[in-house]
């Protein structure tokens, strides 16, 4: 490992690994089919990046989003390392200097998505290249039981086909071990090296969350970007059984019947002027906006329907798509106060996205321009000038989506009756997400053990009581104080004036961490005659013991 130590020296200026990374990286090197289940800011991308440098051949990554593949070739750029990426915003002509110059030329990695493993012509490229080692980003999304399926993804299957021998590095930060299991069915991996990091962060204290995540798969990757400077961090969440409601209801419009899917590709059809039996490969341009108002139907369930049918393999989304513009506001309360300091055009630019996204100034959120500009009754290019005005003059942090939303059709138009799905790997799918949902859901109504502890069962792994989150410290300290008693006891007394109040609703109201004291203290007032609880767990006050 020392020519790896001095690459990592030459190119990162870091003086050593961290673990596991120098084990995933031997084994890489040995030959091995590996696996590297490391979570979020553990330094997967070393893993590939290294070996890559040090390798006769070359290293093809899968990787699932644009964006993501053209930060890391980017960041090679900048330390001297050769590595593109393929993707839909290039020219053929583009596409094939990029091929030519990995199979023939000096450049060591190429990044590309997986729906690009499905065309003929790379294939027929790809054979001619020595390929040294096969990199799978987010590998967890070649298996129907994870949380981010990508059918895409089981194009690989054909890429093993080409080069049989070349070893498979396969990279995931969240995955059960069925899912982990998965994995290697999948790829065909070959008595696959599998490294492990635990899920533990002893720097985070789970108290994680604004509204309920799908899956906890989600929600550890979420609330893992925090303390990933190693610091002491907090993810907390905010819910209430409100939130959970809708979390369930959403998980149901996640899932529309086959009838309703196939309702839905047939109005798509309709919209765009297909033919029967026409349409395979043709592009449009696409809003979803336009799309939900010409059908007469929720937007949500529009986009949702959609998402299913590019995973079925109908049609196919551009990453304008999948990742649309997001911003958030800078300007701070004082500056909006004072809205007319913009100019007419720009404050109401500001006031409409301030009514129209929810946390906009706390956090970026996705942004449909095309329906802004519409309720501003002003013109889609007007509204991308004021918004990048407002960006440059430091009011808001505006990222805008990498290209127009496209969609392409895979497929001629079905005829009546003739819509095709597999309805047993649908219904499987949804089984699961409803497993992953109701796991999330436990996971932020227990009060009982250690949230870290939850996690780490969840993803298989044993530990002890992590010392630090919420249930912890509620369990931990082993009573209230006589002055919180007293406080408590004041609200009681009042709250019980002029209404019966239920011990578990009124209990309810603190935080979770506080409520089995609050058990005790309350066991302890009733035994003392203070109040007194009838069998209906209503409360009456006695006296002040």
């Amino acid at each position: 490992m020392e020519e790896a130590q001095k690459i990592l020296q030459k190119y990162w200026g870091y003086s050593s690994f961290r673990s596991p990374q120098e084990e995933v990286i031997s084994s890489v090197l040995e030959g091995h089919d590996t696996v590297a289940l490391l979570p979020t800011g553990a330094g997967k991308s070393l893993c590939f990046q290294v070996p890559a440098l040090m390798m006769e051949g070359k290293t093809l990554v899968i990787s699932p989003l644009i964006a993501l593949m053209q930060d890391q070739v980017d960041q090679l750029f900048t330390r001297g390392i050769k590595a593109r990426a393929l993707h839909s915003h290039l020219s053929f002509r583009e596409i094939d200097a990029i091929l030519d110059n990995f199979v023939f030329g000096d450049m060591p990695l190429l990044y590309v998505s997986p729906e690009r493993l499905a065309s003929e012509l790379f294939q027929a490229r790809i054979s001619k290249v020595k390929l040294d080692l096969l990199a799978i980003d987010e590998s967890h999304c070649i298996s129907q039981w994870g949380y981010d399926f990508r059918p895409a993804y089981l194009n690989i299957a054909a890429l093993r086909e080409i080069h049989p021998n070349t070893p498979i590095l396969a990279l995931t930060a969240t995955a059960t071990p069925k899912v982990l299991e998965d994995i290697c069915r999948r790829l065909e991996m070959k008595k696959p090296v599998i490294f492990t990091k635990s899920f533990a962060r002893t720097n985070l204290s789970f108290s994680a969350h604004l509204d309920v995540p799908a899956s906890l798969e989600e929600y550890y990757q979420e609330a893992g970007r925090a303390g990933r400077d190693g610091q002491p961090s907090i993810a907390l969440a905010l819910i209430s059984a409100a939130d959970v409601l809708k979390a369930t209801s959403a998980l149901e419009d996640q899932f529309p019947s086959v009838e309703q899917i196939a309702f839905i590709f047939e109005k798509l059809c309709r919209f765009y002027k297909i033919a029967y039996g026409s349409g395979e490969l043709e592009t449009f341009d696409i809003s979803m906006y336009e799309i939900a108002g010409a059908l007469s139907m929720p937007l949500k369930k529009v986009f949702h329907t959609i998402q299913i049918l590019e995973k079925e393999g109908w049609i196919l989304l551009s990453e304008g798509m999948k990742q649309p513009s997001m911003v958030k506001i800078l300007a701070d309360r004082e500056d909006l106060l004072y809205s007319e300091q913009f100019g007419r055009e720009k404050a109401e630019v500001l006031i409409q996205m301030l009514r129209s996204y929810e946390g906009i100034q706390t956090l970026p959120v996705h942004i449909d321009e095309q329906r802004l500009a519409k309720s501003l009754f002003m013109e889609e290019k007007k509204l991308s000038s004021i918004l990048y005005q407002l960006h440059s003059e430091g009011y808001i942090d505006y990222r805008p989506k990498s290209e127009n939303p496209r969609i392409t059709f895979l497929r001629p138009r079905p005829r009546d009756g003739q819509f095709y799905m597999d309805r047993s790997a649908y219904a499987a799918r949804k089984k699961q997400a409803l497993v992953r949902m109701q796991s999330m859901i436990q996971y932020l109504q227990q009060e009982n053990s250690c949230r870290q502890q939850a996690i780490l069962s969840y993803f298989g792994e044993k530990s002890t009581a992590c010392g630090q989150c919420d249930l912890c410290q509620g369990t931990l300290r082993s009573g209230i104080t006589d002055e919180t008693a007293q406080r408590i006891w004041i609200h009681l007394r009042e709250t019980t004036r002029n209404q019966n109040v239920h011990v578990k609703s009124y209990i309810a109201q603190y935080p979770i961490f506080h409520r089995r004291r609050m058990m005790n203290l309350f066991r302890q007032w009733a035994n003392e005659g203070s109040i007194g609880i009838d069998p209906m767990g209503k409360i009456s006050i006695r006296q002040h013991g």
